[in-house]
């Protein structure tokens, strides 16, 4: 390629060195008020700060570290820019270290994309898995609380008939049964993937599959917490020591309205988990 006539290649000249100035004071260190030991701060420049880790900035070191004149640790970081090693005096030159610098970037810039990506789509597969083992624990937990539903369902039915027998002064051989058992679902991989950003990695159908299972999960368990309540509410004579058949006509009105209460609950929390197992079958062909 031809060169440029003299007055351009004069004015591309000055041009480069301008930069190369810049450059050049964009890449001088920048010397930081420091905290004397009693306090007081000294100007930025001030020779008395000068240590020997800001005059080693120079040797393209990225962090000088060293002792000021006082024996206090000096730290200063800086950025390595690199002005062109040769002069440019041609047009072919310029467009060759501009071409240069655009492919580094976009390697640098693909780099980062794929990198980003591959931790994306780890993230994303660690959550599916965890999920997935999280809900077949919950299901098979859900699966033991529903077999225990029906016989403290039946438990509860047969303290009511006691209550009521006792409050109508007929005498009655059933035995009173204040006994539960219940296991809450866990939810610690859903709430991993929520805050780890996995959830927004994954498609609406999947993340919103995912969100109404944990949702019936937290209704279930919140209505399993107050028939807890409701068993501890009922029992409170049994708690204290004291027969049922000891109770007074009003206390006798107080446990049965308490039992009542407690099985209506129970029902509940059975037609909740009902559909959570319902949920579940689902997740497991679809999620």
């Amino acid at each position: 390629m031809d060169r440029f006539p003299s007055h351009c290649a004069h004015a591309l000249v000055e041009l480069v060195h301008s930069r190369e100035a810049l450059w050049n004071a964009l890449a001088s260190p920048v010397e930081l008020p420091l905290a004397t030991r009693s306090g007081r701060r000294e100007p930025p420049h001030s020779p008395s700060r000068e240590s020997a880790a800001a005059r080693r900035l120079h040797d393209n070191d990225d962090t000088a570290t060293g002792e000021d004149t006082d024996g206090e640790l000096y730290t200063a970081g800086v950025m390595d820019v690199h002005p062109p090693h040769e002069p440019i005096h041609t047009f072919k030159d310029f467009l060759l270290h501009i071409v240069t610098i655009t492919i580094g970037l976009l390697i640098a810039l693909g780099l980062e994309a794929a990198v980003e990506h591959v931790h994306q789509h780890h993230l994303l597969h660690t959550a599916e898995i965890n999920l997935r083992q999280e809900l077949a624990n919950n299901r098979s937990v859900l699966s033991k609380d529903r077999a225990q539903i029906a016989s403290s369902e039946k438990a509860l039915t047969n303290n009511l008939k006691l209550l009521r027998a006792l409050k109508a002064h007929q005498s009655s051989d059933i035995v009173p049964d204040f006994g539960w058992y219940w296991s809450d679902m866990e939810n610690a991989g859903w709430n991993t993937a929520r805050d780890t950003g996995a959830i927004a990695l994954m498609s609406y159908d999947q993340a919103q599959g995912y969100s109404v299972v944990y949702s019936q999960q937290s209704y279930v368990n919140a209505a399993a917490s107050v028939y807890i309540r409701d068993i501890y509410a009922s029992s409170a004579p049994a708690q204290e020591g004291r027969s049922l058949h000891d109770l007074s006509p009003e206390e006798l009105d107080r446990e049965i309205a308490a039992t009542e209460h407690a099985l209506a609950d129970l029902r509940l929390l059975d037609d909740l988990s009902r559909s959570l197992e319902t949920l579940y079958n689902d997740a497991g062909h679809e999620l």
